[in-house]
């Protein structure tokens, strides 16, 4: 380490956390415009965070929401929720900071490992 440098403290608290099915409340930590690798359809990824409960505060979740193709009712019931409407044109911005409840489920990935997803929007 360099004379005069800072330690960087890091939290790995959350790391391998998944939360059990129920109701959380979630914030809208980052969200990104992008196209499906399999599909090349456009979507949304959101990048979410648990604010609530605060046993399960700071864990992360992460979802993508298609904007076109197989997956726009899903993506419609998710705009409602978050943003109040499910209007036909948006900024990618408007998501970031808002929070609501959300369905959560554990699921197991054979890529990702154990991990929480989005089972449904809404409490």
């Amino acid at each position: 380490m360099g004379e005069g440098e800072e330690d960087i403290v890091v939290d790995f608290s959350t790391v391998g956390v998944v939360p059990p099915k129920g109701a959380y409340v979630l914030e809208v930590a980052n969200a990104k415009a992008k196209r499906a690798k399999s599909s090349g359809n456009q979507m949304l990824a959101l990048t979410l965070r648990i604010v609530q409960p605060e046993s399960m505060m700071g864990v992360f979740v992460f979802d993508n929401l298609m904007l076109e193709g197989p997956g726009l009712n899903r993506t419609k019931a998710a705009f409602e929720v978050v943003l109040g409407e499910a209007p036909g044109s948006f900024k990618v911005s408007e998501f970031v900071g808002k929070q609501f409840w959300a369905q959560l489920e554990p699921e197991s990935d054979p890529v990702y490992g154990d991990r929480a997803r989005v089972g449904r929007y809404g409490e």
